[in-house]
C-alpha cells in the first residue's frame, strides 16, 4: 500500500513535471511565434511602402511624358530661377548700400578733419597774427 501511494506520488510528480516542462516549451514556442509573426508583419509592410513609392516614381515618369506636365515642370524650373536671380538682386543691392554708405561715412570722417585742420591752422595764425600786432604798437611807442 505504500509502495502503490509512492508510485501514484512519483506518478504524479513526473506527470506535473512533464506538463510543466511542456507548459514552458509551449511558452517559449508561442513567443518565438509571435516574434516571427510580427516579424513577417514588418517586412510584408517594408514591401508594400517600397512597391506604393515605386509606384509613385512610374506614375511620375508617365505624367511627365504629358505636354501640360512639361510645361508645370519648366514653369516650376522658371520659378526657381527667378526666385534664385531675386534673391541674388537683392543680395547685390544690400552689398552697394552698405558700400555707399561706408564711403558716406569716409567722406564725412575726411571732410571733418579737413575742418579740424583748417580751424587748428586759421586759430595759429590769427594768435601769431595777434602776437605779431602787439610787438609792432609796442615798439612804435
Amino acid at each position: 500500500m505504500i509502495t502503490t501511494i509512492y508510485a501514484a506520488a512519483a506518478t504524479a510528480t513526473a506527470t506535473a513535471t512533464a506538463a510543466a516542462a511542456a507548459a514552458a516549451a509551449t511558452g517559449v514556442a508561442d513567443g518565438a511565434a509571435v516574434a516571427a509573426a510580427n516579424k513577417q508583419q514588418q517586412q510584408k509592410y517594408q514591401q508594400e511602402q517600397e512597391q506604393q513609392q515605386q509606384h509613385k516614381q512610374q506614375q511620375q515618369k508617365l505624367v511627365c511624358f504629358y505636354p501640360t506636365c512639361r510645361q508645370q515642370q519648366q514653369q516650376q524650373q522658371q520659378q526657381q530661377q527667378q526666385e534664385e536671380e531675386e534673391k541674388e538682386g537683392a543680395a547685390l543691392m544690400q552689398q552697394k548700400k552698405t558700400q555707399q554708405q561706408q564711403q558716406q561715412q569716409q567722406q564725412q570722417q575726411q571732410q571733418q578733419r579737413k575742418r579740424q585742420q583748417q580751424q587748428q591752422a586759421c586759430s595759429s595764425c590769427s594768435s601769431s597774427n595777434s602776437s605779431s600786432s602787439s610787438s609792432s604798437s609796442s615798439s612804435s611807442n
